[in-house]
C-alpha cells in the first residue's frame, strides 16, 4: 500500500511540474512575442522616418 501511495504522490508532483513547465514556457513565448512586436514597431517607425527624409531630399 505504501508503494501505491508513493507512486500517486510522485505522479502528482510530476504532473504539477509538467503544468508548471507549460505555464512557464507559455509565459516565455508570450514575452518573446511582445518583444518581437515592439522591435517590429520600432523598425516600422524608423522606416517611416527614413522615407520622410528621403522625400524631403527630393
Amino acid at each position: 500500500m505504501k508503494k501505491v501511495v508513493l507512486t500517486l504522490q510522485e505522479n502528482q508532483i510530476s504532473f504539477a511540474l509538467f503544468i508548471r513547465r507549460l505555464l512557464i514556457n507559455s509565459a516565455v513565448k508570450a514575452n518573446n512575442s511582445n518583444d518581437l512586436g515592439e522591435k517590429m514597431d520600432k523598425l516600422i517607425e524608423q522606416n517611416e522616418q527614413l522615407l520622410l527624409l528621403l522625400k524631403e531630399q527630393k
